[in-house]
C-alpha cells in the first residue's frame, strides 16, 4: 500500500497555516492535510511548508521573517499547494526556492491579465517562488517571447549576470524537469559550421542528460572524477549495450562527452548542483564514483550503479490557480484603522529541542535515535573473515558476489539475469526484489514484467502527448 501523500520517511510532513486566512479555508486545509497523513503545527516548522495567502501583505512579512538560508527545507507556498498536490497525486517540486529563500520572479506587463497570468502566478507560488517581485528586485523576468518588449528586455539585461529574462514556457519546463535552470540566449544560425565545432552538434537535451548522469555518480564538484576518463568510458559502454536509458549517449564518443563537460565546466556544475539539490542526492551514496560507504576498517570500494533518469510529465492541468484570488480582510476598528492579526505577530518557531531530544539518566532513548537505528542496515559479513561481503561490476550492472555458496545457485543466477535482460532493468534491482520477495523467482519475474509494462505505457503516453 502506498504511503500517504504528506508522509516522508515514515514521518508526517509539517504544515503551518497563515493565521489570518479565513476560517472556512483553514478548516478545509487542516482536514485535507490530516486526511493525507500530514500535521498542522501552531509553530513555524524547522522543516515543512508554510501555507500562505500570496494576495495578502502578511504573507510578505512571514516570508521576510522566516526565510532563512540555514533552514533549506522550510518552504513558502500558496495555500492552494495542498489541493494541487492532491490533484497531482504527488508533492510539487520546490524548484523556485533555493536554500530556504524563494526566488524573486517578476511577471512582465506584456503578459496580459487573464488565465495565462493567473496560471503562471499559481505555478510559481505553489513551487516555492515569489511571483510578485518588482522588475528591479527580481532575479527572473517572465515575458511573452512574441511580444514587442521581448527584444528590448533581452538587450537591457544581456550583460546583467544577476537577472535573467525567460519566456512563459520556462516556468512549466522547470517544474517538469524538477530543477531551475536558465535558458541560454540562442543567436540565429547564419549557416555553415562554426570554426572548431564538432561534426555532431550537441543539443540542449543531451546536455541535460549528461548533467543528470554526472549528478548521480559524482554529486560533489570538488571531486576530480568529473574530468577523468572512466565515467565517460562507462557512459559509452552503456550506450553500446543498447541500454534504452542511455541511448541518448550514442551520438558521441566518450572523448567527446568528456570534452563537452570540460569546455563548459562552470555551466554544467551549476546544472548538476541544481539536480543534486532538487533530488536530494547525498554524497557517499551507493554506486557513486570515488565514494566509500562501509564500516570502519574496510578499504574495499563499492560497485557502481547506473543513475535513474528523470521522467517528464505534463503538469499543465495539475497545478491549479485559486478559484478566486481575493477574500475578506480583517475588519476596521472603530477608529477606522485596520486591525492587524495578533496571531501572526506572535508566531514562533518550532523548538528544535523537541525534535532532537537527548537521553536523560536511565530514560529510554529518544525517538530519533530509534529511527536511525531502525533505518541503518547492518553490514553483511563473510563468516570466515568477518569482512563485509564484496561487490564487483560487470557490464555496467552491479552484481553481488555470492555471500554464501548456497544462497544463489548457478541456475537461479541465470534466471535472474534473464529477468533483468528481458525487462531491461538492472540486475541489482532484480536481485534485491528477489531477496525481498522470499527468493521466489516466479514472483520476481511477474513483478518486473508488470513494471516494464507500466514504464513502457508511460513512455508511450509521453511521446504521444509530445507529438500531438
Amino acid at each position: 500500500m502506498a504511503a500517504p501523500l504528506f508522509v516522508t520517511e515514515g514521518k508526517p510532513i509539517k504544515f503551518f497555516i497563515q493565521q489570518d486566512i479565513p476560517e472556512h479555508i483553514k478548516t478545509h486545509l487542516v482536514q485535507k492535510v490530516k486526511d493525507n497523513g500530514g500535521v498542522v503545527e501552531q509553530k513555524v516548522p524547522l522543516r515543512g511548508y508554510l501555507l500562505l495567502d500570496f494576495d495578502s501583505p502578511e504573507s510578505q512579512r512571514l516570508r521576510a521573517v522566516w526565510a532563512k538560508s540555514h533552514r533549506p527545507e522550510r518552504y513558502f507556498v500558496d495555500y492552494t499547494f495542498v489541493d494541487a498536490c492532491i490533484s497531482r497525486r504527488g508533492l510539487l517540486p520546490m524548484v523556485f526556492q533555493q536554500n530556504g529563500v524563494p526566488h524573486d520572479i517578476h511577471l512582465h506587463a506584456c503578459i496580459e491579465e487573464g488565465n495565462e497570468r493567473i496560471a503562471l502566478r499559481a505555478q510559481i507560488s505553489q513551487c516555492g517562488g515569489n511571483p510578485d517581485a518588482e522588475e528591479d528586485q527580481a532575479s527572473v523576468i517572465i515575458a511573452e517571447e512574441t511580444s514587442p518588449q521581448w527584444t528590448a528586455l533581452q538587450k537591457t539585461y544581456s550583460n546583467n549576470a544577476d537577472k535573467h529574462v525567460e519566456p512563459t514556457e520556462w516556468v512549466k519546463w522547470c517544474i517538469t524537469n524538477t530543477f531551475m535552470e536558465h535558458w541560454e540566449v540562442v543567436k540565429r544560425d547564419l549557416g555553415g559550421r562554426k570554426a572548431g565545432a564538432s561534426r555532431n552538434e550537441y543539443t540542449a537535451a543531451e546536455d541535460k542528460h549528461l548533467a543528470n548522469y554526472i549528478a548521480h555518480l559524482i554529486p560533489t564538484s570538488d571531486s576530480s572524477g568529473r574530468t577523468g576518463n572512466k565515467i565517460y568510458k562507462d557512459l559509452e559502454t552503456l550506450a553500446a549495450e543498447k541500454n534504452p536509458d542511455y541511448m541518448w549517449a550514442s551520438r558521441h564518443s566518450w572523448q567527446s562527452w568528456r570534452n563537452r563537460y570540460k569546455q563548459n565546466q562552470q555551466r554544467f556544475n551549476r546544472m548538476i548542483e541544481a539536480i543534486v539539490e532538487q533530488l536530494g542526492i547525498k554524497p557517499g551514496g551507493d554506486g557513486q564514483y570515488g565514494s566509500i560507504r562501509q564500516p570502519p576498517g574496510n578499504n574495499k570500494r563499492p560497485a557502481k550503479i547506473a543513475p535513474a533518469t528523470l521522467n517528464e510529465e505534463d503538469i499543465s492541468e495539475q497545478i491549479q490557480p485559486k478559484a478566486t484570488r481575493r477574500h475578506e480582510r480583517p475588519l476596521p476598528s472603530p477608529d477606522g484603522n485596520q486591525i492587524e492579526s495578533n496571531s501572526n505577530q506572535n508566531v514562533v518557531e518550532e523548538d528544535v529541542s523537541t525534535e532532537w531530544a537527548t537521553r536523560e539518566g536511565n530514560a529510554p532513548a529518544p525517538q530519533w535515535v530509534k529511527d536511525i537505528a531502525r533505518k541503518r542496515p547492518l553490514p553483511r559479513s563473510d563468516e570466515s573473515t568477518g569482512h563485509p561481503s564484496k561487490k564487483r561490476n560487470l557490464g555496467g550492472n552491479q552484481v553481488l558476489e555470492e555471500e554464501h555458496s548456497s544462497e544463489m545457485e548457478a541456475d537461479i543466477k541465470q534466471k535472474l539475469k534473464r529477468i533483468a535482460s528481458d525487462t531491461r532493468f538492472l540486475l541489482t534491482e532484480v536481485v534485491e526484489e528477489w531477496k525481498r520477495g522470499g527468493k521466489d523467482v516466479a514472483l520476481t519475474s511477474a513483478l518486473f514484467a508488470h513494471l516494464r509494462q507500466a514504464v513502457d505505457e508511460q513512455k508511450r503516453l509521453f511521446l504521444s502527448n509530445r507529438t500531438a
